[in-house]
């Protein structure tokens, strides 16, 4: 019946458990399961902390694109 099984992820906790139960579907179905990550952009309270620094938004940015890899 089904092939695939897609599960949107953006870190929150409601998310993580639903892609545990769609990983244990997935398998007891012997269908193949796709993740959809959603990235947010940085808070505007970030704004802030590129008066210290200029670098710094590009930076996080940088590392919150590691994290997702």
């Amino acid at each position: 019946m089904y092939k695939n099984i897609a599960v949107a992820y953006d870190e929150s906790p409601e998310v993580g458990r639903a892609l545990v139960a769609a990983n244990h579907l997935a398998k007891a179905l012997g269908v193949g399961l796709q993740t959809i990550t959603v990235m947010e952009k940085l808070p505007a309270y970030t704004a802030f902390a590129t008066g210290a620094d200029a670098s710094f938004a590009v930076i996080l940015e940088q590392d919150r694109a590691k994290y997702y890899d």
